[in-house]
């Protein structure tokens, strides 16, 4: 049986939950400001809803259904040229 929640303090810095490819439905991580990290490669999350203004520098998931992102000023991707780029 797969668990679907988790109960873990808010100072939480890096979340990694790769490959849970049972893993169908929303990861809720609004109640975590302090995120810095998310990776869930492989993972079958169906929705993803962020903390808003967490400073998120790091977000690598596969393709979800839904995404809840607000005042993520730190997610930034650089192209060749070194502008600015946000792909989703």
């Amino acid at each position: 049986m797969l668990k679907t929640s988790l109960s873990i303090g808010t100072n939480v810095e890096e979340i990694i939950v790769k490959d849970c490819v049972e893993a169908k439905f929303d990861l809720d991580l609004s109640n975590y400001p302090r995120l810095k990290k998310l990776d869930a490669t492989g993972s079958a999350f169906t929705s993803f809803t962020i903390a808003n203004g967490a400073p998120l520098n790091y977000f690598k998931v596969n393709n979800p259904q839904a995404l809840s992102m607000s005042n993520l000023r730190y997610l930034r991707k650089h192209n060749e040229d070194g502008e600015e780029t946000f792909l989703i």
